[in-house]
């Protein structure tokens, strides 16, 4: 059966076969279209046509807003959770399309400018913790029936500490965490290629695209979110199709991307360069020790998707596609507009002067796109950032009100009282996110700071569901010492003999730090009460052997999933994922051998995932003493 041909824009040039080495002359190609100095410098660039298409797209979400009003009104669980019924390909979808956003075309641009392909490893070594938490953690969510990931923590430490340690972390994620993340992706995103594309300043582009983002978020609550997610993901997974085809076609076809050192090496090289700055370093540190130092629990908008599913099995199948889509499809076509614009705009800088790799990705919109394409192009950056908007403003209202507001101020106030709350609390995070904006210069440093400061509290969030012992205080020690040791890891790293900015030695001092402070901690005060160990464990039903304790004060609960079954479905499932992800990106840079290696490798872990599926207890056969999913 003959393959199917490629779209014209990224069919390969010059004879059968061949690809330039690097750095050799590179074929006779079309030269792309001149690019006048001020709309590459920001000033209008978007024809009449342009702007009609992205209007059309305003109303048509906007539209589906208001369909899902009366819906979401209903109450919390309504607006927060879509009354539990979330299908898995809806679930999963939104997922992919949360983690779609307006910044993340340019935040892969600014890695492969910077480091090749290579650096997409920054992102990519988390689908060892995704895959991780597929097999561990996405039935047992489901199987909690909680709004929000932090309600876990009374569920699973009881009243006093555990209640506070509630709040506490309601407000850091729901506020604090969530106002710096919407600031400093999504919004900062959009607000460049606004820029870029458009005559609006960075105040006026900020100020436009969250109004737009928060007069449909405010109407509409899960049910609306995720179908509009649905409608989003597919408009951004298309606009960023058709820019790489018009990209590649500009550069000179597939082979004269191929032949870009950039494109060389999809793993990091090692070079003879000082130790801690070496980019295999990095990439060792994010392979071994980052992927599980951070968690895979799962984040609280993966445990308000998977809560919101209809049963154990959805949840499931949700992160499996969720997985598929997320790593081995979205990314490719960034990762060729990012190599393609290496030769149409070799130097991309700001209105300072200064280097700014990420806005190469919205100059070549307009250095590329005809008029009516530029305007999906512009259409398709608003959709990703509305789906990831969308689910950031009712992930942080539900803590606020669940967690907070309900749990502690008004506990027994009628459901349209709640929703209230949560509109007015909307309205407030979104205001937070336009000041961090204004602020923010820079979406890869914001997403390392984060990613050092979750590395000293991801594993206590893994060992509260694998192990009795740990408690309320364990989680307050490890917050406060992530807390304080990334704020001192330049200053630490160096007082050991390490750079001051070497990032793998500070991701040791925050890791090593914190475990050492948290173990300590849990060993040294007492653990929470049997009563709410054994309604936990009931409820749960945690696996592996260190609930062996609370399993003999529970014996007739029948725990039938065993953590050696969800290893061999993580090797599976991680050889898969990453196996197609490599495969698809090999073909396309037409190195055939190796896209079959990656693609037999993929093959092999879904046939080890598939035979672990079936070893898998579903909630149609729940065991007696435990509740169905």
């Amino acid at each position: 059966m003959r393959a199917p041909r490629p779209p014209r824009g990224l069919r390969r040039r010059g004879r059968r076969g061949h690809r330039p080495e690097p750095g050799a002359d590179r074929p006779l190609r079309r030269e792309p279209r001149p690019n006048p100095p001020d709309v590459l410098a920001g000033s209008a660039g978007l024809t009449a046509i342009d702007w009609v298409v992205v209007a059309a797209y305003a109303l048509l979400v906007t539209g589906i807003g208001l369909a899902f009003k009366k819906r979401a009104s209903a109450g919390v669980d309504d607006y927060f959770l879509s009354g539990r019924q979330l299908p898995w390909w809806l679930a999963g979808t939104s997922l992919v399309a949360t983690a779609f956003a307006s910044d993340t075309p340019l935040f892969v641009t600014g890695l492969v400018r910077e480091h090749g392909i290579a650096g997409n490893w920054h992102w990519w070594f988390m689908a060892l913790a995704s895959v991780a938490s597929l097999f561990v953690f996405a039935r047992l969510w489901r199987r909690a029936r909680v709004v929000t990931d932090v309600e876990l923590i009374e569920l699973r430490y009881g009243a006093g500490a555990g209640a506070a340690l509630r709040g506490v972390k309601a407000v850091f994620l729901g506020v604090v965490f969530n106002v710096y993340a919407l600031g400093a992706w999504p919004v900062l995103g959009l607000s460049k290629v606004l820029e870029e594309v458009t005559s609006l300043s960075k105040v006026a582009a900020v100020l436009s695209c969250s109004g737009l983002a928060l007069a449909y978020c405010l109407t509409s609550g899960l049910w609306g979110v995720v179908v509009t997610d649905l409608v989003q993901l597919a408009l951004a997974l298309v606009g960023a199709i058709v820019l790489a085809a018009l990209a590649v076609d500009a550069a000179g076809g597939l082979d004269a991307v191929a032949s870009l050192p950039q494109a060389a090496n999809l793993l990091p090289e090692h070079t003879p360069q000082d130790l801690w700055h070496s980019p295999w370093l990095f990439f060792l540190s994010l392979m071994l020790i980052q992927w599980w130092a951070r968690g895979f629990e799962g984040d609280g908008v993966a445990v308000q998707r998977l809560s919101a599913c209809k049963n154990e099995r959805h949840a499931f199948y949700a992160m499996i596609w969720f997985n598929v889509l997320h790593y081995a499809v979205r990314a490719w076509p960034w990762i060729l507009v990012a190599l393609a614009s290496l030769i149409v705009l070799p130097s991309v800088t700001d209105a300072a002067g200064g280097i700014d790799h990420e806005r190469a990705y919205p100059r070549m919109i307009l250095a590329l796109a005809p008029a009516g394409v530029a305007g999906l192009m512009i259409a398709s950056f608003f959709a990703a950032f509305m789906s990831t908007v969308d689910t950031h403003l009712n992930w942080g209202a539900s803590y606020v009100v669940n967690d907070v507001y309900k749990r502690f101020v008004k506990p027994d106030a009628p459901q349209g009282h709640y929703v209230l709350v949560a509109r007015v609390t909307t309205v407030l995070l979104m205001a937070g996110g336009v000041v961090i904006a204004l602020g923010a210069s820079s979406i890869v440093d914001a997403f390392y700071d984060v990613l050092l400061l979750f590395s000293g509290v991801g594993l206590v969030g893994v060992a509260r569901w694998l192990w009795w012992r740990v408690n309320a205080w364990t989680e307050i020690t490890a917050m406060v010492a992530s807390g304080a040791l990334t704020l001192l890891a330049p200053t630490i790293a160096g007082a050991l003999g390490a750079p001051a900015d070497a990032r793998p030695a500070h991701l040791l001092v925050v890791l090593v730090g914190s475990t050492v402070a948290w173990l300590a901690a849990t060993l040294l005060t007492r653990p929470a009460d049997d009563a709410t160990l054994i309604a936990f464990y009931r409820r749960v039903r945690p696996p592996g052997p260190g609930w062996a304790r609370v399993r003999r004060l529970a014996s007739d609960v029948v725990v039938d999933d065993r953590l050696r079954h969800s290893f061999v479905g993580w090797i599976g499932g991680v050889a898969a994922i990453l196996g197609a992800t490599l495969a698809i990106g090999l073909a396309l840079l037409g190195r055939a051998g190796d896209a079959a290696l990656a693609a037999a490798t993929a093959a092999a872990g879904v046939g080890v995932v598939r035979v672990t599926m079936r070893r898998m207890r579903w909630p149609d056969e729940a065991p007696p003493g435990g509740p169905e999913g």
